[in-house]
């Protein structure tokens, strides 16, 4: 096919994809503004600022097969499409913003796909992709990072013979106390390293199989590298007596330390560079095609367009100037063999944030065991306001008075779950909770559940609503099954419970 035909095409084609972007942009325009406002006060996702242009770049450095290449409209992009608008629009309605940003941003290598084809989507499918490192995701892998780096750091400390006694990501040295914290989990460094790690391989190995094991290889390395860095600190800190090492210092030499661990694997990793120069084919598929010319490649055009508007215009529809200010109190009857107290054992309670209703109320049994009950309710899940929230924890990070040892999984028989269950320290007193969710009448105990929950019952009746119940009792010095209290409350409770939350709303 003569050049003449081919800028025909892409006048035609890119005009149409330029169109386009700006209505995916103006359309999901919170979902990416939000992405911008993580990168800004975020430092692991940083990165997002350069991620356009980095991908601005890589298309720029293959713009002459491009321009040789012959765009068609792809009607098989359409569904993806679909799929994705619907994706977003559940992630909207249940307060998932990672998926939300995650499907907006998707849509962008499936647009190009739809309106240019097989043949210049392959070409520069790399690009394309890479965008998906702009999405701030990962922060759910921090728990795992913390415990991780804990249990690794402890090890090294017994076997270098030092003494050392742990309580869940917290432990003592002769010298003095430590914790890993979100800082200290590496999520930084492996989000940075899998980043960076990626695009090196793209742009020094020509085949699959080198690129498939740099990349595994920035993975990796950053977990073990950040490890040893916690190991080191604690070390120089215990071996200075605790005057290095223990401030911002060692976020400082964390950062070095990683710098220098990624430099090493990058020279390594360049002795096995290949000639990335080969000229790019894009793949000759014909599968959905259509011909510029024809009714079919008209109607794709508006099934596109109507497939990218649909979606925010029924969120912007659906929407309500909804008052969440003055959501009833929370009434419970109180369970049978259980009288209420005027005082709380303790003033702990879950530090979920911008909850619609709580309450919080105690109880004693014939016996003189006092519990404490938490409910925090949710009218609607919406951003910043829910469930599933990841920020939502059972002890704040960096709090001064309390903090979190995580136990066991309590076996809550009368609501067919098994509740975590975590001891709670503070005011030289520690307690004992066990916590779960109710949504759309079920006993849940998994944030990721809870939100499939509330999204298929968003979609079937509308409703979103979900709470949180904790129960607290205070654990005596001596060794009692304090368990069993928190069991038979539970058993004695949970109908109430239920019957005021499914009267919420």
């Amino acid at each position: 096919m003569n050049e003449a035909v081919i800028s025909a095409h892409w006048k035609r084609q890119g005009g149409l994809l330029g169109i386009f972007l700006l209505l995916l942009f103006v359309f999901y325009y919170p979902s990416y503004s939000s992405m911008v406002a993580i990168w800004a006060r975020s430092e692991t996702f940083t990165h997002g600022f350069i991620i356009v242009p980095i991908c601005a770049w890589l298309i720029w450095r293959i713009r002459k097969q491009i321009g040789i290449t012959l765009p068609q409209t792809n009607y098989l992009g359409i569904p993806l499409l679909l799929l994705l608008g619907f994706l977003w629009l559940v992630a909207n309605y249940v307060g998932v913003l990672a998926i939300e940003q995650l499907s907006a941003t998707l849509m962008i290598p499936v647009l190009v796909f739809t309106l240019l084809g097989w043949r210049v989507t392959s070409v520069m499918i790399f690009p394309l992709l890479y965008i998906l490192f702009a999405v701030p995701l990962g922060e759910e892998l921090t728990p795992t990072l913390i415990n991780l780096t804990a249990d690794f750091t402890v090890a090294l400390i017994n076997l270098v013979g030092i003494p050392v006694y742990r309580e869940g990501t917290y432990f003592q040295l002769p010298t003095g106390n430590w914790s890993v914290v979100a800082a200290c989990s590496g999520i930084s460094y492996l989000i940075a390293s899998m980043t960076l790690g990626t695009l090196y391989a793209y742009l020094n190995y020509q085949g699959p199989l080198k690129r498939t094991i740099f990349i595994i290889a920035s993975i990796v390395v950053p977990i073990i590298a950040n490890s040893l860095r916690a190991f080191m600190i604690v070390m120089i800190g215990h071996f200075s007596d605790m005057q290095l090492a223990t401030g911002v210092d060692h976020l400082i030499y964390g950062w070095v330390f990683f710098g220098v661990v990624i430099g090493i694997m990058f020279y390594i990793g360049s002795f096995w560079r290949d000639d990335v120069n080969a000229p790019l084919h894009g793949v000759e598929w014909a599968v959905g095609n259509v011909d510029s010319a024809s009714l079919a490649h008209k109607m794709a055009i508006a099934v596109t367009c109507l497939t990218l508007v649909v979606w925010p215009i029924k969120i912007y529809l659906e929407q309500e100037a909804q008052d969440f200010s003055n959501v009833a109190k929370i009434s419970i009857s109180i369970p049978t063999g259980w009288t209420e107290t005027p005082t709380a054992p303790t003033s702990w309670k879950p530090a979920y944030h911008s909850l619609d209703s709580e309450s919080q109320i105690s109880y004693r049994d014939n016996e003189g065991n006092e519990v404490m009950l938490f409910i925090g309710y949710y009218a609607q899940q919406r951003q910043g306001a829910e469930l599933g929230n990841y920020d939502n924890v059972l002890v704040t990070e960096g709090d001064e008075v309390w903090r979190s040892i995580e136990g066991k999984k309590l076996t809550l028989t009368s609501a067919s779950i098994e509740a975590p269950t975590a001891v709670i320290e503070g005011n030289s007193k520690r307690y004992l909770t066990t916590y779960f969710f109710y949504v759309d009448g079920q006993w849940v105990t998994n944030k990721y559940k809870t939100k499939l929950i509330q999204a298929k019952a968003r979609l079937l009746s509308g409703r979103s609503d979900g709470a949180i119940i904790a129960i607290t009792t205070q654990l005596p010095e001596q060794d009692h099954k304090m368990d069993e209290l928190l069991k038979d409350f539970v058993t004695a409770a949970q109908e109430n419970i239920k019957r005021s939350l499914d009267q919420m709303q």
